[in-house]
C-alpha cells in the first residue's frame, strides 16, 4: 500500500510539474484532483489551472483501479 501511495504521489507531482506556469496573479487554479480516503477524510492532491483538466482526467483514469483497491474515491473537478 505504501508503494501505491508513493507512486500516486509521484504521478501527482509529475502532473503538477508538467502543468506548472510562472507565478502570475491572473492565473486561477480551479482544477482540483480530490480524493476521499477510506477513513472519510478528503485530500486535494493537485490544484492546477484550467488547461490541466485533460491531463488530470487522464491520470485519474489510469489510477482508477488502484484507487478502488485502496478504497479511495477520486475525482477531478473544476471549481
Amino acid at each position: 500500500m505504501k508503494r501505491t501511495i508513493t507512486a500516486l504521489s509521484v504521478l501527482a507531482l509529475g502532473t503538477l510539474a508538467l502543468t506548472a506556469v510562472p507565478a502570475n496573479a491572473a492565473v486561477t487554479r480551479n482544477v482540483v484532483w480530490r480524493c476521499t480516503l477510506a477513513d472519510g477524510s478528503s485530500v486535494d492532491f493537485v490544484t492546477a489551472p484550467d488547461h490541466a483538466f485533460k491531463g488530470l482526467t487522464t491520470a485519474q483514469a489510469a489510477t482508477a483501479h488502484a484507487m478502488l483497491v485502496l478504497g479511495e474515491k477520486c475525482v477531478v473537478v473544476r471549481g
